[in-house]
């Protein structure tokens, strides 16, 4: 599953190529890749974008990230999102793969279910068979 995410992560419009999860774990990505998806609801600029190995800086934009993730499923998709109050922030950026395929599939789940769902739906199908299936 990690590399299908990764794949999937790739598709869209990032900085440069993401190979791990750990890349992930501060929340810039994440929230840069959620504004594409939905501009309206994650403003750029709401996460620290230079956090570097700082563990404080980069759990506080998990935070606020997952924060943001719950109001969208609440307010736009009107979805109950549970699984956010799962997710330990500082476990993702400390870089916890299992914690950060949790985000991974919460903001897939955004991308499937936001209005502009049938772009990122084409960008999973032109995925090989295995991530597809995958996702």
């Amino acid at each position: 599953m990690e590399n299908s995410l990764l794949k999937w992560i790739n598709t869209f419009d990032v900085a440069s190529e993401i190979g791990s999860l750990v890349q992930l774990g501060d929340g810039v990505v994440l929230y840069r890749i959620l504004h594409q998806i939905a501009p309206d609801s994650f403003e750029i600029g709401s996460v620290i974008e230079d956090v570097s190995d700082n563990l404080i800086l980069k759990t506080k934009n998990v935070k606020k990230l997952l924060k943001a993730i719950e109001t969208y499923y609440q307010t736009v998709l009107i979805r109950d999102c549970r699984e956010v109050s799962n997710i330990d922030a500082a476990s993702v950026a400390s870089g916890n793969s299992e914690s950060i395929t949790s985000v991974l599939q919460l903001v897939l789940g955004c991308a499937v279910q936001c209005d502009g769902k049938e772009k990122y739906i084409q960008k999973m199908l032109s995925l090989d068979v295995d991530a597809k299936n995958d996702l």
